[in-house]
């Protein structure tokens, strides 16, 4: 089981970056990886709207990267 961090302070192109980058990396090397996505920083966000909109976001790259696999 791995887990894969990402601030929820940071831009959105940097959140889908850096996500990206580990699931690729860990893809690379493991054929069916567990992955826990877990973003961190949530209470430096200014509402709770902002954190669900930015999870759905990142859920979208993650549903790109498995449709390219």
């Amino acid at each position: 089981m791995y887990i894969v961090l990402y601030k929820l302070t940071d831009p959105l192109e940097r959140c889908f970056e850096e996500v990206e980058f580990w699931i690729n990396s860990l893809l690379s090397h493991l054929s069916n990886p567990t992955v826990i996505l877990v973003g961190t920083h949530v209470d430096r966000v200014r509402s709770l709207k902002l954190v669900n909109q930015r999870m759905l976001d990142v859920e979208e790259v993650l549903a790109t990267l498995a449709f390219l696999i």
